[in-house]
């Protein structure tokens, strides 16, 4: 299977893309199946949560460690995470948490939503 990957941008707070805008596969058909988030952020660092049901390190042996939180440093790019081949379908929410402790989220519906991608077939 070949894998895709999608990148995310973290600015001030602000993840993009979002929701729709980041439409991910577990089986790699036509929509990226792996995920990598970049700290555009000059000031802060932010920590990411992937729900451990949907996500897992990407290329790790059976069975991968659970290195969920992780840090993002300013300017830098995170590992590698790819949807599990079982993950369940729909939306999947996420934390972003930058570090002076401000809880990333953004307006949704008109309320504040975590971070969030869809999961297909």
């Amino acid at each position: 299977m070949a894998h895709s990957t999608q990148k995310f941008s973290i600015n001030n707070c602000h993840v993009t893309p979002n929701g729709t805008g980041a439409q991910f596969s577990r089986s790699a058909s036509n929509l990226p199946d792996q995920a990598e988030w970049k700290n555009n952020d000059n000031q802060n660092d932010y920590t990411i949560t992937l729900p451990p049901d949907v996500w897992e390190l990407a290329g790790c042996l059976q069975p991968c460690p659970d290195v969920l939180p992780f840090t993002v440093k300013k300017g830098q790019t995170s590992s590698t995470y790819q949807v599990k081949p079982f993950a369940p379908t729909g939306p999947s929410l996420y934390k972003v948490v930058r570090s002076d402790g401000t809880v990333c989220q953004h307006l949704k519906h008109k309320i504040l939503s975590d971070p969030d991608v869809i999961i297909n077939i």
